[in-house]
């Protein structure tokens, strides 16, 4: 179809004239070409009717109608300028006009407008109308043709079947009526009422056609409006009202909230569902949660929960009290421990000291103070009192100590002499006055060179043997010390003669001079005991040493070697320490024998000996380094020493015999010679094979060859083959390289190998061993089997084999197999996975090959520009954080899971109570002094301050209990200023009190200071300024002025 042939066709319709009358009942008023609306989803969409497809895809642009009322569409009506409208699929029809009603009239008029059309009718090039005819059809009933009705079509009335056979047969078809019968009863099309638009049904209903009829039907959760009447579009279903209609549908604790077609039901507050796999019903009821179960607590540590029905209520443990006191006690509201040390004023009272525990406090007296009754707990009635510790026995300074008392505490003080043992802390009894030991304390006391003796209390100083003290008239210390005894002046020689004396600090000492010694040894040397001349030569053992001669001398003695021998050490005389040792000539003197011979000392003397294989140079005269050993050359002197097929060598000293290699002496148990000479050796005979395993061995005379066997090869082939050098196998899989060639394995055997095809790959002529030039090839299994994987998967082949993948939202049908034809990849119902994919707080909707996942009112995902999962999930959103302000000033925001509440703070109340508090409907201050008549109560001021107010007493007055703040239980009562001790009028005047105030008046001869000024203790009463005359005696006046 094209636009030419549309526009001839409007032509041709518009040519009536509207309205067009064609029976009494029946008018034409309107003819349009349209294209066909559809509900897609959301939205009605242009398409093509049944039969009908859109020419070209550039007809898909028209998409959306044009408008949309009452449910229904209005289509685009404008032709496109290139004509692509919907066109027919391929029918032996071009133009099928059919009626949706049947009027003999309209048959009549309907057949006289086609008469008069001329025939053929060009529409196209290629198109034209050559037959147009009003006609039955027939079809085949058991033997012959009848006349029948199209499928959907029935016959009018039951006098159409009159019409039973068909006029003739003509080649396997037949031709039908083709007069039309008196009364125009042809077969009509059923009409299928189920299509119209608007539906004939109404909304929220299902139409079922019938033929000749149709059937309606309520949704579910949809109704008759009215019961009585079928369902139509003038009665039609209107949504049930489960939450109204049907008692207790959700049963009790619960709320129900009706929706479209629906209802949905929740649980109050404090309740949850009996069964939560369940939906919430009659037989499914909410049941109070008893939150005094819940892990944390819901009221927080420190307190007592009590479950309520649908709620619970929290109190705190004794000696705690909410964190704020406003506030109810919860988990963010929790029960803080009450510091009674600072709430409480001087709780333990006086000299105490006050420790706060959890949920109680401690009391304890401060060091030195105690609570007067021990029976009793430290309270401000039962204080704590000073401790006298000097009457504590024993004595809480210890011994030798004066202890003085003080207030909450005492004082420790060491008597002379005595001091505290540990001086960085207080006397005490475990800190003790102990004894001062002048003696080690005090440095020098004494001096030096004297001897003190500590006692307790006190010291004694005497002077060291060999000191005496300066001045004997005063006591020794140290500006009278002790001074050593020089002995060494005295005379006669305190150490008698051949002597010398040394002074020293308190003593001398007596030593003999050399050569001599004290006459009785055991004694030390005095005037008594004289030092005599030794005879050092009669010591034994000799002074001189052994191997010496020793001759004495008057205070000495000399020494001097035997022949061959000599001072241990050159440079010093010969003493016991310095002894005559034998001289090594073999050592000190160089070479004394000459080479290549033994010199052996002897004590005094030694010895000179040729090695073996030398000989003396001279053999008259003793071996020396002038006549010294030389070389005995074995190899010349007999040239047939070692026989045949040998080396002789010679060295210094010796020689040796060595069979040439491959020969071996013929006796082995004697040394190779003339008469034993070296002979071939076979080495092949070994039970030990010289060439080792896998080789062949081929002896030759003094050697022989070895070769390694087919498949085998030398192990290091810089060296010849050998027991230590052996055939090993020749690994062909790791030494020829790519012998199977690639994707294949290669097996090693002795001596040769087998080649394997990898898994996934086969030879490339089976008929050929596997090798480099006939490799193994890779098997393409997805070429080689399309359905290898089964549908809705991805098959990917790769050298050796492939895998099997489920496309993105399948999975295989039996998890613990793989995938393939048998095991298909199927859709994954996402949102049956528990937990769920979206994540909690979510609706998870699944789609083929996917899902998608939304959040619950009141929830947003945690981030936003990303899809919602199990790791991007749906949380509270906190209402009272991300929507700024949303309570409004001086509120305090609640966020609760999807939702939130507003309170307003103390001191406020909502603007509008009937409203929710909001940003609109604020908490505004609340006018206590206004509002809360006579909040401070008789004689107060009240000022009221944002979100609170204060109260003072007036002038003149003062609050009963000033402990407590004033209200209307604690009243400002009048202050009588005239008991007040200093008075407020000032001296010589009467005071009296009034309420609020006070009443100042002079007393009689005295008035005010200042007049115009009120009488005060800045402004006093004083003398009137008159005179009077006091009489004491005569003549005597006294003035007072």
């Amino acid at each position: 179809m094209d636009s030419s042939i549309t526009d001839q066709l409007r032509n041709l319709l518009m040519s009536f004239s509207l309205p067009y009358t064609i029976s009494d009942s029946t008018n034409i008023t309107e003819i349009n070409i349209t294209t066909v609306c559809s509900l897609n989803q959301t939205q009605y969409q242009c398409k093509c009717e049944g039969l009908f497809i859109w020419p070209t895809d550039t007809c898909h642009s028209y998409k959306a109608c044009d408008d949309t009322t009452d449910g229904s569409c209005t289509c685009i009506n404008a032709l496109p300028t290139n004509g692509q409208f919907c066109q027919i699929l391929p029918s032996k029809y071009v133009i099928d006009i059919d009626l949706k009603f049947f009027d003999l009239l309209l048959v009549d008029y309907l057949r006289n407008l086609i008469k008069n059309i001329s025939l053929p009718l060009t529409l196209s090039n290629s198109i034209n109308i050559t037959d147009i005819d009003m006609n039955t059809v027939c079809g085949l009933n058991g033997t012959e043709y009848e006349c029948k009705c199209e499928e959907n079509h029935v016959w009018p009335s039951d006098t159409c079947r009159t019409y039973e056979v068909c006029d003739g047969i003509l080649g396997g078809t037949c031709g039908c009526i083709q007069a039309l019968p008196s009364e125009g009863l042809l077969c009509q099309r059923d009409i299928d009422e189920c299509l119209f638009n608007p539906s004939v049904c109404g909304p929220d209903s299902s139409c079922t056609n019938e033929i000749g009829s149709y059937n309606c039907s309520c949704l579910d959760g949809f109704t008759a409006t009215n019961l009585s009447l079928p369902i139509s579009i003038n009665n039609k279903c209107r949504d049930v009202d489960e939450c109204v209609e049907i008692s207790d549908i959700c049963g009790p604790n619960s709320i129900c909230n009706n929706t479209v077609g629906s209802y949905n039901c929740w649980c109050m507050s404090g309740y949850n569902v009996t069964d939560t796999n369940l939906p919430i019903n009659s037989n499914n009821t909410c049941t109070d949660i008893d939150e005094c179960l819940f892990s944390p607590s819901v009221c927080g540590p420190n307190s007592i929960c009590m479950n309520e029905m649908g709620s619970y209520n929290c109190l705190c443990l004794d000696g705690f009290t909410a964190t704020n006191s406003s506030l109810r006690i919860r988990i963010d509201n929790t029960c803080r421990d009450v510091n009674e040390c600072v709430v409480i004023s001087d709780v333990c009272g006086p000299n105490s000291i006050c420790n706060n525990t959890v949920g109680s406090y401690n009391c304890w007296c401060t060091s030195g103070y105690n609570v007067t009754d021990t029976n009793l707990p430290i309270n401000n009635n039962n204080t704590c009192k000073d401790i006298d510790e000097c009457l504590f026995s024993p004595s809480v300074c210890g011994p030798n100590s004066i202890c003085m008392n003080e207030i909450g505490s005492y004082n420790c003080s060491c008597l002379d002499g005595f001091t505290a043992t540990n001086s960085n802390l207080p006397i005490s009894i475990n800190n003790t006055c102990r004894d001062v030991n002048e003696c080690v304390e005090i440095s020098d006391v004494c001096g030096p060179n004297s001897i003190c003796n500590n006692t307790g209390g006190i010291h004694n100083c005497w002077c060291m043997s060999g000191y005496n003290v300066t001045d004997t008239n005063l006591p020794i210390n140290n500006n009278n010390t002790c001074k050593d005894i020089d002995e060494c002046l005295f005379s006669p020689s305190v150490c008698g003669s051949n002597s010398i004396c040394m002074n020293e600090m308190g003593s001398y000492n007596c030593s003999c001079l050399d050569g001599f010694t004290a006459t009785n040894s055991s004694l030390p040397i005095r005037i008594d005991n004289s030092c005599t001349d030794i005879d050092e030569c009669l010591l034994s053992p000799s002074v001189c040493g052994p191997d010496s001669n020793c001759t004495n001398e008057i205070g000495s003695y000399n020494c001097s070697c035997l022949d061959g021998f000599s001072a241990t050490n050159s440079s010093l005389p010969i003493r016991i320490n310095n002894e005559c040792r034998d001289v090594n000539e073999c050592v000190e003197i160089s070479d004394i024998c000459g080479p290549n011979s033994i010199c052996n000392n002897t004590v005094g003397s030694h010895n000179c000996f040729c090695m073996s294989g030398y000989n003396v140079t001279d053999p008259t005269l003793p071996i020396s380094s002038n006549n010294t050993c030389k070389d005995i050359h074995e190899c010349l002197d007999s040239l047939s020493v070692c026989g045949l097929n040998s080396h002789c060598y010679n060295y210094n000293g010796s020689f040796s015999c060595f069979c040439w290699e491959g020969y071996n002496v013929s006796d082995v148990n004697k040394d190779i010679s003339k008469s034993n000479p070296c002979i071939d050796i076979n080495e092949c005979l070994f039970s030990l094979s010289v060439c080792g395993p896998n080789a062949n061995c081929t002896n030759e005379m003094g050697s022989y060859n070895c070769s390694c066997l087919d498949g085998f090869t030398v192990t290091n082939s810089s060296l010849s083959i050998s027991i230590t050098n052996t055939c090993k196998d020749v690994d062909e899989c790791v030494e020829i390289s790519d012998v199977c060639g690639p994707n294949s394995i290669c097996n090693n055997t002795v001596g040769s190998y087998n080649c394997l095809c990898m898994s996934g790959y086969n030879v490339t002529d089976p008929n050929l061993p596997i090798n480099s030039n006939n490799p193994c090839k890779d098997i393409h299994e997805c070429l080689d089997s399309e359905s290898v994987c089964g549908p809705n998967s991805h098959c990917y082949n790769y050298n050796g084999s492939f895998s099997c993948f489920c496309w993105g939202g399948y999975d295989v049908s039996d998890g613990n197999k793989a995938i393939s034809k048998g095991k298909p990849c199927t859709d994954i119902d996402e949102c049956l996975f528990s937990p769920s994919v979206c994540g909690p707080n979510s609706n998870c909707t699944n789609v083929i090959g996917s899902y998608n996942c939304s959040c619950l009112d009141g929830f947003t995902a945690t981030n936003s520009s990303l899809l919602i999962s199990i790791n991007n999930t749906c949380r509270d959103v906190n209402e009272c954080f991300e929507i700024s302000d949303i309570c409004g000033p001086n509120s305090i925001c609640n966020n609760t899971v999807g939702s939130y509440n507003c309170w307003c703070i103390s001191g406020y109340n909502v603007t509008d109570t009937n409203l929710p508090i909001s940003s609109n409907n604020t908490c505004k201050d609340v006018d206590e002094c206004v509002e809360i008549s006579d909040i401070c109560g008789p004689n107060s001021i009240c000022n009221n301050t944002v979100g609170s107010y204060n109260c003072w007493c007036m002038s003149g007055y003062n609050v009963t209990d000033t402990n407590l703040p004033i209200n209307t239980n604690n009243t400002c009562k009048d202050i009588d200023e005239c008991l007040f001790s200093t008075s407020v009028c000032g001296p010589n005047a009467n005071c009296t009190n009034e309420m609020g105030s006070y009443n100042c008046s002079c007393l009689d001869g005295f008035t005010v200071t200042n007049s115009s000024l009120p009488i005060s203790i800045n402004n006093t009463c004083t003398v009137t300024g008159a005179i009077w005359t006091c009489k004491f005696r005569p003549k005597f006046i006294i003035y007072f002025f």
